[in-house]
């Protein structure tokens, strides 16, 4: 009894071992009441602004469903950074359509905290930070020519889009020609949705080896090649390690945009992030990823004899082996042609059959005998 309580205890706790594994965090808020502070959530750090009315609570979606809703400019970042393979899937409504507002995966907290050498000025540039990558050193005129200006320092990001029916992948570059010495890479994905009324799910499948697949709802739309590990100390522009090469392409494979410059964490921060807009987040989830594994085929024995192409083909008529049957035995010596054919009326079925008849005779004979010897003892 012991040991079987020891080996259910062992079961259980491998059991509990390997869920911890598999999820490391998973949430919808409904176990929350409207209006609690989603900074109180130990799991997460929140910072909100001190000024336009900011908070970061629970919101009710419906009769039955909460969510978080972030307004004005907020960040949360998950304590814990990813250092294996691993998901972080969310759902986000762009609930005003202000967009400045979406996540962050493989950023790092000394991007949101260090005082960075910039073109402008020494200053931090959190990741709800303009990053005046629209424009160029010096000056404070927005260029058209160059992609709109994003937030955050370090990092692969998505972001609404106002009044736009896509949602922006973005890869932060370190670029000189910049205003705060920051540009980033992007590719406008399409969506179908209305991103103010319903939500939408967005998973970033992470292999901690240089690829990150991007889903909408379950769907592939795009992937980021990350590799070429330095740093950028020559600059003093971050600490830490960062993967500088980093490619955007579509679902199908399609280049969209590179960068030799890339300023991607070789760990990941995860981070949620408003900048002067309202965004609601549900569903979150966070666990390992498994790697799907390549097909392997076998290779062929080279020493296997080929094939000899002049011998007959298998009679497709003939009744296949019975793969059952038992070999026969070299050593067996062969049947003599003189001895009288057996009788095939008198087979080993037929045999057992009586083999059987006698022990049954046999065994009752027995027990008569016995039940009449116990009568015999009681008289």
């Amino acid at each position: 009894m012991k040991r079987f309580s020891i080996f259910t205890l062992t079961i259980i706790m491998t059991v509990a071992c390997l869920a911890t594994v598999i999820f490391a965090y998973e949430m919808n808020f409904d176990m929350y009441s409207a209006g609690d502070s989603f900074a109180d959530d130990e799991d997460w750090t929140t910072s909100v602004a001190k000024s336009g009315g900011a908070y970061v609570t629970i919101k009710n979606v419906d009769d039955t469903n909460n969510c978080v809703e972030s307004y004005h400019t907020n960040s949360s970042y998950y304590n814990e950074e990813m250092v294996e393979p691993y998901t972080f899937s969310l759902d986000i409504r762009d609930t005003d359509g202000k967009g400045w507002a979406g996540c962050f995966i493989r950023t790092s907290i000394e991007s949101n905290t260090k005082v960075l050498r910039l073109n402008e000025s020494d200053r931090k540039l959190p990741w709800t930070e303009n990053d005046h990558s629209a424009m160029e050193a010096g000056s404070a005129v927005v260029n058209s020519k160059v992609s709109a200006s994003l937030v955050g320092a370090a990092g692969i990001g998505l972001r609404t889009v106002p009044g736009k029916n896509h949602i922006t992948l973005f890869v932060k570059t370190y670029d000189l020609s910049r205003r705060r010495s920051i540009n980033n890479i992007v590719y406008n994905i399409p969506v179908e949705k209305d991103l103010k009324a319903e939500f939408i799910s967005v998973t970033f499948e992470d292999d901690n080896a240089g690829l990150v697949k991007v889903k909408f709802d379950d769907a592939l739309v795009a992937q980021v090649e990350y590799s070429n590990l330095g740093s950028y100390e020559e600059e003093l522009y971050l600490e830490g390690e960062y993967y500088k090469t980093a490619v955007i392409k579509d679902a199908g494979g399609n280049v969209i945009a590179q960068s030799d410059s890339s300023i991607i964490y070789k760990d990941s921060v995860l981070v949620l992030f408003t900048r002067g807009a309202k965004m609601q987040f549900d569903n979150i989830s966070i666990g390992a990823y498994e790697i799907p594994s390549a097909p392997t085929e076998k290779p062929a024995d080279p020493t296997e004899k080929p094939a000899d192409p002049t011998e007959k083909p298998a009679d497709p008529t003939e009744k296949p082996a019975d793969p059952t049957e038992k070999p026969a035995d070299p050593t067996e010596k062969p049947a003599d042609p003189t001895e009288k054919p057996a009788d095939p009326d008198h087979s080993e079925t037929g045999d057992f059959g009586i083999v059987a008849l006698v022990f049954v005779a046999i065994s009752a004979v027995a027990i008569i005998s016995c039940v009449l010897v116990k009568k015999k003892a009681r008289v």
